[in-house]
C-alpha cells in the first residue's frame, strides 16, 4: 500500500498488542510507526534475513460494501524453500489473519509462487505444529476463485489462540510436483 509516496507498514513482534494501520478507501496511513521505514527496508533489501517471521504487519481496511472494517495481520515464513521449473529461486510464505465484516474470520496460508494442492472435492490435509507440541491436522479448503497459492486454514480461533502462545508455528502442504515442504513462522 502506498500513501503519499512512502510504503505505510507497521510491524511489531506481539500479535496481541492488535495495532492496526488506519486506512480509508485503500490509502493507509500506520498508527504505530516506529521502525517500519527500517524494518521493511532491512526485510525487502536481504539486509536482516534473520528477521523475516518475527514481524508481523498490521492492516485496517474500510469494506464500502458493508460500512465496516477488515482487519488483518500477516507475518512472513522466516525459512525459504525452492521449487522446479517454472517457480525456480527462493520461495517464501505468507501467514495472514483476517476479520471481514462478511465473510468472517480466517486464517490465510499465501505462497509468493508456486501451487499448493487443494481441491474442493476433497479438502487438502495440512500439519501444523506450534512450538515443540504435537502436530495437528487441518483441512483446509481453497478459495472462491480457485487460486492454486492460497489455502484457507479453519478453526481461527483454535489456530490463533494457540499462535499467540507460541514462538514458532511450521506448516505443512503438499506441492503440485513438488511434494510436501514445511513453512516455518
Amino acid at each position: 500500500m502506498r500513501s503519499g509516496g512512502r510504503l505505510a507498514v507497521t510491524f511489531s513482534i506481539n500479535l496481541v498488542r492488535g495495532r492496526l494501520a488506519s486506512c480509508s478507501r485503500m490509502r493507509c496511513r500506520p498508527l504505530h510507526v516506529a521502525a517500519a521505514g527500517v524494518h521493511w527496508q532491512q526485510r525487502h533489501l536481504g539486509v536482516a534475513q534473520a528477521n523475516i517471521g518475527k514481524q508481523w504487519s498490521y492492516y485496517s481496511f474500510d469494506d464500502d460494501m458493508n460500512a465496516g472494517q477488515i482487519r488483518q495481520a500477516t507475518v512472513t515464513s522466516t525459512t525459504s524453500f525452492t521449487l522446479d521449473f517454472p517457480y525456480n529461486g527462493p520461495q517464501h510464505a505468507s501467514l495472514r489473519l483476517r476479520r471481514h465484516p462478511r465473510w468472517g474470520s480466517d486464517v490465510i496460508l499465501s505462497v509468493d509462487k508456486g501451487q499448493m494442492l487443494c481441491s474442493s472435492y476433497r479438502g487438502c490435509p495440512i500439519c501444523v505444529r506450534f512450538d515443540d507440541a504435537a502436530a495437528v491436522t487441518y483441512n483446509g479448503t481453497e478459495p472462491s476463485d480457485n487460486s492454486s497459492d492460497t489455502i484457507f486454514i479453519p478453526g481461527f480461533d483454535r489456530f490463533s489462540s494457540k499462535l499467540q502462545k507460541a514462538k514458532t508455528v511450521r506448516i505443512e502442504v503438499e506441492f503440485y510436483r513438488q511434494g510436501n515442504r514445511v513453512l516455518e513462522f
